[in-house]
């Protein structure tokens, strides 16, 4: 069994996967207001480092990009009951393979 690589990237996600866990676990209002801060900080470095890394101007980047506006779309109507959860999930899907081509 190989290790995954650590990465900036892939460390950022995962403790942001953490926090969301940790989340769950507490019930103190002032530690959840400090969750949801750091989850905010996490989560403006995350989309720092791909503005940083990727070429705005390349057409991947840009289909990526309206990929995900699409997908967040669709899950916002799922939310609402307005669309299906199974049709948003396809549109998730979507997104991750366009992100996929992005990342090569």
């Amino acid at each position: 069994m190989s290790k995954e690589k650590k990465t900036l990237g892939r460390e950022l996600a995962t403790l942001y996967d953490q926090l969301n866990e940790l989340e769950e676990t507490t019930k103190d209002p002032a530690r959840l207001e400090e969750i949801n801060e750091q989850q905010d900080a996490l989560f403006d470095q995350i989309a720092g480092l791909v503005e940083a890394t990727l070429d705005q101007n390349d057409q991947k980047y840009k289909d990526a990009t309206a990929s995900m506006a699409a997908a967040s779309a669709a899950v916002a109507k799922a939310i609402a009951g307005l669309e299906s959860i199974v049709s948003a999930i396809k549109m998730v899907a979507t997104a991750v393979d366009a992100v996929s081509k992005l990342l090569g």
